[in-house]
């Protein structure tokens, strides 16, 4: 069925593959120079795609991360802000209570609250 020789002997022969059709050594070699650049580039694709991939999930926990810092932040702020005006507005009570004293029981039923009068 084949009859081929090294391709160093007669690079041009032509030669019968088992499809009947006819080739020469040299295009038998081109043939499987592509089919091994082809293979070769698949693979680097993959490679690439393979790092890619990589890239954007450490990108992606990168920017969780920093979103989850940030949130802390806020919400460490929102604490020491509400703690303060709790604290400001405890000082106003008792700066209140100081300078106006309690009403006893009995009078500050007799203070007519429209006019802040006895009655």
């Amino acid at each position: 069925a084949e009859e081929a020789r090294p391709a160093e002997e007669e690079p041009s022969r032509v030669l019968v593959r088992g499809s009947g059709q006819p080739t020469t050594v040299l295009q038998e070699e081109a043939k499987a120079e592509m089919q091994e650049a082809r293979a070769s580039a698949v693979q680097r694709q993959g490679e690439a795609q393979e790092a890619a991939s990589q890239k954007r999930n450490e990108l992606k926990e990168s920017v969780e991360a920093a979103i989850e810092k940030q949130l802390q932040a806020a919400r460490s702020a929102r604490t020491t802000a509400l703690a303060g005006q709790v604290s400001k507005k405890t000082r106003c009570e008792e700066l209140l209570a100081e300078l106006v004293p309690p009403l006893p029981e009995d009078e500050s039923a007799a203070v007519d609250p429209k006019k802040g009068k006895k009655k």
